[in-house]
């Protein structure tokens, strides 16, 4: 790969980061009791742990970059074993939950700033962008639930020195950060349409063997109180959870009511009920955990990354806040 190509990859990479820093309205889960904003950064995620490949599909990790300000994110960045001029990436940001609708907004952003890309000082035709194309993937959450996740997909032709080029795009969101993923190869070894595909297939691997966990005001919990046993249905009451030759546990806004018996169970069942309970509750958020569950297995051939971020100093939080409530709507 010449060095103009490699660094016109980055540029576009860069270049794709600017529209996820915009400030969304949030859907963020929080508690109903709680009313007070919280930082995103800082709060609401406070902690990330991303473990990753090396090696994967004939691609292999060449090395990492964390952008400035911490909010763009951490990249990392792969070249193909048998095949130096074809390169890839993948861009991690934190996105939180947003709406469905501000979700689109940002992948509207990221299309057009793809497009917007120049092709560098000896480019000879302007970059063509193809349609948007949506496929989806299975993901399934530490507590052994399975959810979809929808991503999309666009690919452009650009010339650089004389030479043609083909790259390709995949966005989604997923375990509360938007992560992008980009290929690109010489036209000759390629079609657009083939390498977009390769690149969905590609995502659709890395997304099943890529870890990210995240803490902060997302783990929310719930009391468990020992509660006298009835039938009567209590005020605030949201739901119940019935245990084989135990009773009934009562699922409020911010804790569980059990019977005594139940109170003594081994810490195991415990917290599978409290996971249960935080389901029913909207207090689970996919791709977050409590600071005890951060330990992700780094097995061989694969790389785990650290990222924390700082509450922002009074009066220079240019990072969205999230007002916690109840989560009635929002993606993931």
């Amino acid at each position: 790969m010449s060095p103009s190509l490699l660094s016109w990859g980055l540029a576009v990479l860069l270049a794709c980061l600017g529209p996820a820093l915009l400030p969304l309205p949030s859907a963020a889960a929080g508690r109903e009791s709680e009313k007070a904003e919280v930082p995103f950064l800082g709060g609401f995620i406070r902690e990330t742990r991303i473990v990753y490949p090396l090696e994967d599909s004939g691609w292999r990790a060449l090395g990492e970059q964390l952008h400035e300000p911490h909010a763009a994110g951490v990249s990392v960045f792969y070249a193909d074993i048998d095949d130096d001029a074809r390169r890839a990436s993948v861009h991690y940001q934190a996105l939180g939950l947003v709406s469905e609708q501000d979700y689109e907004a940002v992948v509207a952003g990221a299309r057009a700033a793809f497009e917007s890309v120049p092709d560098g000082p000896g480019s000879e035709a302007a970059a063509k962008l193809g349609e948007s194309r949506r496929f989806s993937l299975r993901q399934t959450t530490r507590d052994g639930r399975e959810y979809v996740v929808t991503g999309t997909s666009f690919d452009l032709e650009f010339h650089d020195e004389g030479e043609r080029f083909v790259a390709a795009q995949t966005v989604l969101w997923s375990n509360l950060y938007l992560v992008r993923w980009m290929m690109v190869a010489p036209a000759e070894s390629t079609s657009r349409d083939a390498l977009r595909r390769e690149l969905e297939r590609w995502t659709t691997r890395m997304v099943l063997q890529t870890g990210v966990v995240s803490t902060g005001d997302c783990w929310m919990p719930m009391r468990i109180e020992t509660a006298r046993p009835g039938r009567r249905r209590l005020h605030g009451q949201m739901a119940t959870i019935a245990v084989k030759g135990d009773g009934i546990i009562r699922v409020m806004p911010d804790r569980l009511l059990v019977p005594e018996s139940i109170a003594r169970l081994p810490d195991l069942e415990t917290a599978a009920l409290m996971y249960a309970g935080m389901r029913l509750a909207g207090r689970l958020v996919n791709g977050c955990v409590s600071p005890v569950d951060m330990n992700l297995e780094v097995g061989e051939g694969f790389r785990e990354i650290r990222l924390e971020y700082s509450e922002p100093e009074t009066g220079r939080d240019t990072i969205p806040s999230f007002r916690l409530r109840s989560r009635n709507s929002g993606i993931g």
